[in-house]
This record gives C-alpha cells, structure tokens and sequence, in this order.
C-alpha cells in the first residue's frame, strides 16, 4: 500500500476489546487476519492505530493487510512483544549464531549436565522459529539453517538423555 493509512480506527466491535492502555498511553495488541494471528499494531490513547511495534519504535510500516480485514484482536503476545523490544538486526542474526552458542552450551554440559543440553535445545527451538516466522526470503539457506540446528538438537538430546540414563 503506497497510500497513508494512519491513524486508523477499528470497527465499533473490535474497538470495544481493545485492552487498557500502558502507562505511557499506548496499546499494544496483535490481530487476526484470515486466520492467523498478527502483531503487534500500536494504538494511541484516543484508540487510533499510529504503526506497528518493531526495533523498539513505533513505526509508520504498510500493512500486507487493510484495516477493514482485522477479525480480531488480543493484547500482544509475550513473544510478539519480545521480537518488538529486541533490535531486528539481533533477532535476524540470532539463527546464525546458534551455530556458535548452541555447541557453547554442549561443551558446558560436560560441567553442568543436563543444563547445556536444554538451553541447547531451547535456543535451537527459538532460532528454529525465527527463521520459519522471518527469513522467508532465502529458502534454501533456511532449510539448510534448520537442519544444521537439528543435527546440533539431536547432538544435545542425546547428550541429555546419556545424563539422565546415569
């Protein structure tokens, strides 16, 4: 959408489930369109959407979406709003550098077993998820990402399991 779209107001129905506004007068929410969930869109104190939430900044960003094809809305997702605070440039290198962290926390799992084989397990999940939710752009090289870190997940799970069969 080349056009200025905001401010805008939501349908009477999804205004009124609007959450309460922060202390700083801004309601964060995600919203449905056609089915899926989306995040986070910023709402002012007079309930007008100002952007979206991204780079810990209120950004003027075009929608893939028009206002009028919100279903729903809900207050922002834990996981939205931490993806909106991080800075994207960590959140888009963090897959990569799970190529680094993840066998860190292997080799810390010979000192304090199973500790390094579930935070290995842990990070490589959040990494999985961010190349599947934002890195849609190089498939092959994502493809390639998620592999590698479920060779380094398999590596810890056994690992883990070895601990616990002790």
């Amino acid at each position: 959408m080349s056009e200025k779209i905001y401010p805008f107001s939501l349908s009477p129905g999804l205004e009124a489930k609007l959450p309460k506004p922060s202390r700083a007068g801004f309601i964060f929410v995600d919203v449905k369109v056609n089915g899926k969930w989306e995040g986070i869109l910023v709402f002012d104190e007079r309930r007008l959407c100002v952007g979206i939430r991204c780079d810990r900044k209120t950004l003027e960003y075009p929608l893939d979406f028009s206002p009028g094809e919100i279903e729903d809305v809900r207050p922002a997702s834990l996981w939205n709003r931490t993806l909106a605070f991080l800075p994207s440039w960590l959140v888009l290198a963090y897959p990569y550098a799970c190529f680094f962290i993840i066998p860190a926390m292997l080799c810390m799992d010979v000192n304090h077993a199973p500790a390094g084989s579930i935070l290995a397990i842990i990070s490589g999940l959040i990494a999985q998820r961010i190349v599947v939710e934002h890195l849609r752009a190089f498939c092959q090289t994502n493809l390639l990402i998620i592999i590698a870190i479920l060779g380094f997940q398999a590596a810890a799970l056994q690992s883990l399991i070895k601990t616990l069969l002790k």
